[in-house]
């Protein structure tokens, strides 16, 4: 067998070593990327993104209101030289660039967290649209490292209950109570007439008792207004596991199309009585959420509504207690017991998940301190 020289093959398995170097430098080590001036930028994250890649708005809104940080990377000086550096993103069309001045020592690390001030086109926006992140860093005016992220921006309607860990995420379904909605200030208009004075004063007695009566009162006539406009129960159960998402009404939408689950009616509920000055609880457990109301300001009791039995006609409710082994007669359902009914049931299933303690409590005035505000009007 001829040899071939050894010219021609050095060559050949250099050639070679320099091909697997580029393989496991680009393939099997890809998790830093590093720029022509020496720097090095990796863990990039992105808060707002659930595991489609999409941006939840009323998470975004809450994280903008709070003053949160929402875009995270590190960011490397490898060179012999400290760097003064300013660092942004940007999501065009829907938010502005935010930008941080940095220095970073020769030789070292540092964490970047930046913000980010939405339009209004967020609260507004009614389906899946696509966006795009833009993050950057620039040295003397001159940008030197830029990187793009494809993304969705949700639907303004778009909840999200847990992201990492359960009910992680729970607490931002105060952004869709909202007592301000024009259809929230015609319900109560229309519940007074369903009070002795006709009129609704939310927290303003001095006497516990009396106060607690009042309260119940009030909720009473709020149920009654809100049976008048005909609002139909859509069974759609809620989901909590880790990354899923789920569409929610707002009280506009609710009353405007008399069409709610039970977190729509949650919602709608604790929008009525905030609107009072009153304390409302949205309480969610398996597959399921019902409304609490402290009856008086800061107080350990509470009245609990199953806010789906608002539709519910006197044939239905009969049937329904028919089946649970309760003997009642059709005509013996009026529009003013069922709401005890609905608070006797609201009730026994708060209990019922308490003793198994499997609920979670969503105070809207903790929420409010907390700067989760309302993010969304119709």
């Amino acid at each position: 067998m001829k040899k071939t020289p050894l010219k021609i093959v050095l060559p050949i398995m250099l050639l070679m070593i320099i091909g697997m170097v580029i393989v496991y430098a680009k393939f099997i080590n890809p998790t830093e990327e590093v720029t022509e001036t020496g720097l090095k930028i990796d863990n990039v994250s992105f808060d707002l993104l659930n595991n489609d890649e999409e941006l939840i708005p009323a998470v975004a809104y809450a994280l903008f209101m709070k003053g949160d940080p929402m875009i995270r990377y590190t960011v490397t000086n490898n060179t012999k030289t400290d760097k003064n550096l300013i660092v942004g993103c940007e999501i065009p069309g829907w938010a502005n660039s935010f930008e941080n001045s940095i220095t970073l020592s020769k030789e070292s690390s540092r964490n970047v967290e930046l913000k980010l001030s939405f339009f209004d086109k967020l609260k507004q926006n009614n389906e899946i649209s696509d966006a795009q992140i833009n993050y950057y860093i620039k040295e003397g005016g001159t940008k030197i490292w830029n990187q793009s992220k494809s993304i969705k921006i949700a639907a303004k309607g778009t909840m999200i209950w847990s992201k990492e860990e359960d009910d992680d995420c729970a607490d931002y379904i105060a952004s869709f109570v909202n007592p301000n909605d024009v259809k929230v200030d015609e319900v109560i208009s229309n519940a007074k007439e369903y009070t002795e004075n006709r009129h609704l004063i939310g927290y303003q007695l001095y006497d516990a008792a009396a106060q607690a009566k009042e309260t119940t009162a009030e909720a009473k006539a709020i149920f009654m207004a809100l049976r008048q406009y005909g609002i139909s129960y859509v069974n759609s159960p809620l989901s909590f596991s880790v990354g899923s998402t789920q569409r929610v009404r707002t009280p506009f939408e609710s009353i405007r199309d008399r069409s709610a689950n039970c977190i729509d009616g949650a919602v709608l509920f604790a929008s009525m009585f905030e609107n009072l000055g009153m304390e409302p609880m949205i309480v969610l457990g398996p597959g399921h959420a019902i409304v609490g109301l402290r009856l008086s300001p800061n107080s350990t009791q509470a009245i609990f509504i199953e806010t789906t039995m608002v539709g519910l006609d006197a044939e239905t409710v009969a049937q329904e207690a028919t089946e649970d082994g309760e003997e009642v007669a059709e005509q013996a359902i009026t529009p003013e017991n069922l709401f005890e009914r609905a608070c006797k049931t609201g009730r026994e299933t708060y209990q019922a998940w308490k003793d198994e303690d499997n609920l979670k409590i969503v105070d809207i005035k903790m929420c409010r301190q907390l700067k989760i505000y309302p993010a969304f009007t119709n």
